[in-house]
């Protein structure tokens, strides 16, 4: 499971309910709320409990429309940011409007040692009330033997979603999928981080990502197949094909 746009004043009860049945996620926050200490303590927590800790852009950030110089550091000061609260220089990035960039400048990007990530199960938690029910819509349509991997998004600055997150993962784990952080499905990917870790709290230097893709892997990425072997890859993962996939959901 992945959780976008936060941290807020929620993300501690997320933290809860993770924490409650032992199971790890991934972050991915914005900078634009780490004014607040009680935020920010949030954000500590979730690094310091293992959890994986991205950064997201902020969905009124345009990268397309700025060179190479300037997408480098806009990113980069954000991740800054984030690693002067958490210790942590986060190597998952996640950007919203994504399908504005070029190919060149996500080959960029990815040059400067950050693995972009994105999402095949959206929870549509900024439209509807019943969250819960957008990940049955999903997985109750699969067949009994055909689990799939799924990379689901919820924000953890949305109350209501937050609220259900503990039915979720209920039923998530009844179903039968276990649920595995970015750095415990992937390794090495492109090799370290920007400054030479991996983002995340589990302390795993050597992330590899799935590559759904178009895009050309740079040097040192692979397609790690271990994780993957008995993963059905469903269909909405050519969605994003230029783009690489962090977090799984996955039954054995």
């Amino acid at each position: 499971m992945t959780f976008d746009q936060g941290p807020s004043l929620y993300t501690g009860t997320v933290l809860d309910a993770l924490a409650s049945r032992n199971v790890k996620a991934s972050f991915h926050p914005v900078v634009s709320y780490l004014s607040d200490p009680s935020v920010v303590a949030n954000l500590q927590r979730a690094a310091q409990e293992g959890h994986t800790i991205g950064l997201s852009a902020e969905a009124s950030l345009d990268l397309s429309q700025m060179n190479n110089d300037d997408i480098f550091n806009a990113i980069d000061s954000r991740a800054q940011s984030i690693q002067s609260v958490t210790g942590l220089m986060p190597k998952f990035l996640r950007i919203p409007n994504y399908k504005n960039l070029s190919d060149d400048q996500i080959n960029f990007i990815i040059s400067k040692g950050y693995v972009l990530t994105t999402y095949n199960l959206d929870s549509y938690d900024y439209v509807t009330t019943d969250v819960l029910k957008s990940f049955k819509d999903v997985l109750d349509k699969l067949s009994p033997n055909t689990k799939g991997a799924f990379i689901s998004v919820q924000r953890d600055y949305i109350l209501n979603s937050v609220n259900q997150v503990p039915d979720i993962l209920d039923y998530v784990m009844g179903k039968g999928y276990n649920l595995v952080t970015l750095d415990q499905c992937v390794k090495n990917a492109g090799g370290p981080g920007p400054d030479g870790g991996s983002g995340s709290g589990s302390g795993n230097n050597n992330p590899v990502p799935i590559s759904s893709g178009n895009v050309a892997n740079p040097p040192g990425v692979r397609v790690n197949s271990n994780s993957a072997a008995n993963v059905f890859a469903v269909s909405p993962l050519a969605l994003f094909g230029s783009l690489f996939l962090g977090l799984f959901l996955y039954a054995f």
